[in-house]
């Protein structure tokens, strides 16, 4: 009659979790796979239970029986090694995002393959229950002999799918917390004491196989060592492949995990890849989901929440990398080039603002202002009113954000990528993105009218074409000549970014972070203009005004007299914005004709970050008034003091150049006066809320926001040492930096560019 109670408040302990646990099952997600939360150790008692279940145990019994140690070793060592198989991969697993084995196949191999699996996973699930249902069938019946083992069969069946079926995998991890207990006192305490006593104790037992069989008392004779190490290794990892142990290590467990793994990914790739341009991702919305199911389950509060995102910020400030001095000439500062966005649109329209981007822009005002992580608003006008004013403010306070326009990007990329380096996007997991360099344009127009003599060294670098002789120019001299040089730029261009690309596979392969993405990898093949707005009003100059040719005793150009007005790029004057349209889809064209590496998909940008400088300094003098080896404007940016309208205008500008015509970036950096926002943090917040709404809703691509006087640079210039310095942060081109880390050079840079004091 005991034996029977015992039965009958174990069904029922079962059927009470199973319902317990079932009732806030609503999801297929929380169905399968505990809705990825299934903590460490219960996923370890989990796995046990499946393991060293009835089967596994009536199993070891017989191996036991039939080989002696050799079997109990097997057995022992197939259950131990499947379990700890399980918990060694369930982190890779849990990092797929998937429920099923075949799932995880179509993911990386395809569809058939997949279909194939699934097949066989049925097979393989419907022997492995069955042989589970039989053994639980044959100890409830030893429990209550009074039912057949069909009947007992039966019962269990029912058991098992009424829990099942109402709780999913949360009632079969909860269940199996109490099985494993129960196995603990029986199998391991109970049932060896019982065997004892009715064997006549140990001694009988080695003395009865001593005489009757010996070679079951020896390891490795009535199973050889290698069947029992090969067969704990088939086994261990095999477990694996089974659908229902898969189920169980599918889920993850809290905010702090997801944290730490996203950490632990984000080391690997930068230290891999050491200090090349990419993205932490688009974390924020993903890591919210973990963050608010801590706080709705109450292990995690609000400030908490803060704190773990002000840790994970810190962390991705806290690396260094091995970079040569002249590093620091072309990309001033020594960027990390750890972008990382907030905000965006999905492409069902729904806003994908979550707490998690308000916590990442709050990292600014807790710990105060910094380049790193390049934080980036993914922009829209249709964003929550609320997030555009926070981010806004955040702007107008640290100087510390730049903004990408998410309307222009979606339709190409989805709602699913990220932004590496500066401007430049890519589908998250995806895709990645060969990069070298940018093409000097406003070298090139020198070439053009010297005939490819270098201006600086006075050799014959380009290609011997006739040069321009004549005292003033005219564009219908010089344009065809500048599209010639071009092309031939371009080509040598493309030629050397080829030979880059291959031999940095060659010998530095980014083992770790192609390792995070997919297999069929999409490659862009990026490259970069410099110069742009210098080209657009000296080609302007020559069409509208009279520009001579100062010339050397060599009949070298040297510089040039303008005479007259010409309308100047950054003034909304269509006369020199279309001239800027025109030079940035002639020179696309020209490097699309090219073979590029790995057949990758030729792109463009117009983006120089800080080597504006560099390049400036081997650049002689130009039409358009700028002097000898002096720095270009940034990217995009109009030509410093061309502005003549206005912020508002200068932007418009900028609107007008097609994204789709450079789908690696357009970079446009702009320096406000706080004054001519507004004349209290309210107003200014409201005033950049609508510019950023009218200069993005034209469909322009980036803005990199500056809110401070000239007048503070020159402080922070003549005294670094002020601890309100320590963290002044500038967005000097695509990316952030702290001013006082620039090179004079570059500070002065800065200094020369257009500070709008208006609107």
């Amino acid at each position: 009659m005991a034996k029977v109670i015992i039965a009958i408040l174990y069904i029922a302990a079962i059927l009470v979790i199973g319902f317990l646990a079932g009732r806030n099952v609503k999801t297929a997600d929380e169905f399968a796979v505990a809705n990825r939360n299934i903590p460490y150790w219960t996923n370890v008692f989990s796995m046990s239970s499946a393991w060293i279940g009835a089967g596994s145990t009536l199993g070891c019994a017989s191996m036991c029986y039939a080989y002696g140690v050799s079997g109990f070793y097997l057995a022992i060592g197939v259950s131990i090694g499947a379990i700890l198989a399980s918990v060694v991969f369930s982190g890779k697993i849990r990092e797929e995002n998937v429920s099923t084995i075949p799932e995880l196949v179509r993911k990386h191999v395809g569809a058939k393959c997949a279909n194939a699996i699934a097949l066989l996973s049925i097979f393989s699930v419907f022997s492995v229950v069955a042989s589970q249902i039989r053994s639980l069938g044959t100890i409830l019946q030893m429990f209550v002999p009074s039912l057949s083992l069909l009947t007992a069969i039966i019962i269990m069946t029912v058991v098992m799918l009424i829990y099942t079926v109402v709780g999913g995998m949360v009632a079969a991890t909860k269940t199996d917390k109490l099985n494993i207990g129960l196995m603990v006192l029986s199998v391991m305490i109970i049932l060896p004491i019982v065997a004892l006593v009715k064997a006549g104790g140990l001694s009988n037992i080695v003395e009865t196989l001593r005489t009757s069989d010996p070679a079951k008392l020896q390891f490795g004779k009535t199973v050889g060592w290698g069947t029992m190490i090969s067969s704990g290794l088939y086994f261990g990892t095999s477990g694996m492949v089974n659908s229902e142990n898969f189920l169980r290590v599918c889920g993850a467990k809290n905010a702090k995990e997801a944290c730490q793994w996203l950490y632990f990914g984000y080391l690997a790739a930068i230290k891999t890849q050491n200090g090349a341009a990419m993205s932490v991702g688009r974390i924020s919305t993903f890591l919210d989901i973990y963050i608010q199911r801590d706080l709705d389950k109450g292990i995690l509060t609000e400030s908490q929440a803060q704190e773990l995102i002000d840790h994970m910020v810190m962390k991705f400030r806290m690396v260094k990398f091995a970079r040569i001095p002249s590093y620091n000439q072309l990309f001033s500062g020594d960027p990390v080039w750890a972008t990382l966005e907030v905000g965006g649109i999905g492409m069902d329209g729904r806003s994908m603002v979550t707490k998690n981007c308000y916590r990442f822009l709050h990292t600014l005002e807790n710990m105060g202002p910094a380049p790193e992580p390049n934080l980036t608003v993914l922009y829209s006008s249709a964003l929550p009113e609320a997030f555009k004013k926070y981010a806004a403010k955040v702007s107008v306070n640290t100087s510390s954000v730049q903004y990408e326009n998410d309307d222009v990007m979606k339709p190409v990329w989805g709602d699913d990528y990220s932004i590496c380096c500066c401007v430049s996007a890519t589908q998250t997991g995806k895709e990645m993105q060969f990069f070298g360099a940018r093409a000097n344009l406003a070298k090139c127009l020198l070439y053009a009218i010297n005939g490819g003599v270098d201006e600086k060294s006075h050799e014959q670098c380009g290609p011997n074409y006739a040069p321009i002789t004549s005292e003033y120019l005219t564009y219908d001299e010089v344009l065809p000549k500048y599209v010639q040089m071009l092309d031939w730029l371009a080509g040598l261009y493309v030629n050397v970014l080829n030979l880059i690309q291959y031999m940095h596979d060659k010998y530095y392969y980014e083992e770790a972070e192609m390792a995070l993405i997919d297999t069929d990898v999409r490659r862009t093949f990026a490259t970069g203009i410099a110069g742009f707005s210098h080209v657009i009003d000296s080609l302007s100059a020559i069409k509208y005004a009279k520009v001579k040719v100062v010339r050397d005793e060599n009949g070298l150009a040297t510089g040039f007299e303008t005479e007259g007005d010409f309308p100047k790029y950054g003034n909304d004057d269509d006369r020199a914005d279309e001239i800027g349209v025109w030079l940035l889809k002639t020179f696309l064209e020209m490097i699309k004709k090219r073979h590029t590496y790995r057949n990758s998909e030729a792109t463009t940008s117009i983006l120089t970050i800080t080597s504006n400088v560099v390049y400036g300094k081997y650049t002689g003098a130009l039409p358009d008034g700028r002097a000898a080896f002096t720095p270009f404007a940034p990217g995009a940016t109009p030509s410093y003091g061309a502005e003549q309208n206005g912020l508002l205008a200068s932007l418009n500008s900028v609107a007008k150049l097609p994204y789709h015509w450079a789908l690696d970036g357009i970079s446009n950096t702009q320096t406000i006066n706080p004054e001519a926002l507004g004349h209290s943090e309210g107003e200014r917040v409201e005033n950049l809320v609508q510019v950023l709404d009218g200069y993005f809703d034209q469909g322009a691509h980036h803005l990199n926001v500056n809110v401070f006087g000239k007048e503070k640079l020159l402080d922070a210039m003549e005294h670094p040492e002020k601890e309100e310095y320590a963290n002044f942060t500038i967005r000097v081109s695509g990316y952030a930096v702290k001013f006082i880390d620039l090179t004079r050079e570059q500070q002065l840079d800065v200094l020369a560019r257009t500070c709008h004091g208006a609107l």
